[in-house]
């Protein structure tokens, strides 16, 4: 008898590293990493609000070790400002530029093709929403 709990455990593996090596692709000419991309798409849907260090911790879907040296660099390249909170000094307050809002427009079309062909040309709509329904099942830590 198969035991198809560990299948679909090693099928998710491989298709989690199918879509990071295509989106790792899309992402090499911009000179970003998928968490520097995951950072700028978190503070491009909270704009014009900016987030703490804290709040984008939350939301990330990849987590970076030192999201400090991460916005340091994200700093660098002008798409994220740090400025010091009014209502509370020792907090800082994140918000991406203008270069990573046009950024993250520029890369997410492309991302959407490189994929594509999983989520679209093979699962119908029903197909896609019943997928998403038996994921949602999956407990993360």
């Amino acid at each position: 008898m198969e035991n198809f709990h560990a299948k679909a455990y090693f099928r998710l593996i491989e298709i989690a590293h199918w879509i990071e090596k295509e989106v790792k692709e899309v992402l090499s000419p911009f000179q970003i990493t998928h968490a520097q991309f995951n950072v700028l798409k978190i503070l491009a849907g909270s704009h014009p609000k900016p987030l703490s260090a804290q709040d984008i911790k939350g939301r990330m879907i990849l987590n970076s070790p030192d999201l400090t040296r991460l916005l340091d660099r994200l700093e660098a390249k002008q798409l994220v400002t740090r400025t010091i909170c009014p209502s509370n000094r020792r907090k800082l307050d994140i918000q991406i530029t203008k270069s990573g809002q046009k950024m993250i427009d520029n890369i997410q079309p492309q991302i959407k093709a490189a994929v594509k062909q999983f989520f679209q040309e093979d699962l119908s709509e029903q197909e896609a929403q019943n997928l998403y329904q038996l994921l949602s099942k999956v407990e993360l830590g």
